[in-house]
């Protein structure tokens, strides 16, 4: 993962100010976790709600049996 990974996934939201990923310096890899930041507060609720349901969608799709 990457800030620029991050900044697309959540670009669709208009008032995307920054993405960031936290990086282990150490071993240049990403920690697991990153910050989204937006100019308008309901985006931001939006864009938690929406991504939420994409990973549980994600999660039903990649945990289901064929």
């Amino acid at each position: 993962m990457s800030d620029a990974l991050l900044w697309d996934a959540f670009k669709k939201f208009e008032t995307l100010s920054d993405a960031r990923v936290m990086m282990d310096p150490v071993h240049n890899r990403s920690r697991g976790y990153g910050f989204v930041a937006f100019r308008d507060l309901s985006v931001c609720f939006l864009s938690l709600v929406m991504m939420l349901f994409f990973l549980q969608l994600l999660i039903i799709h990649v945990g289901r049996r064929a």
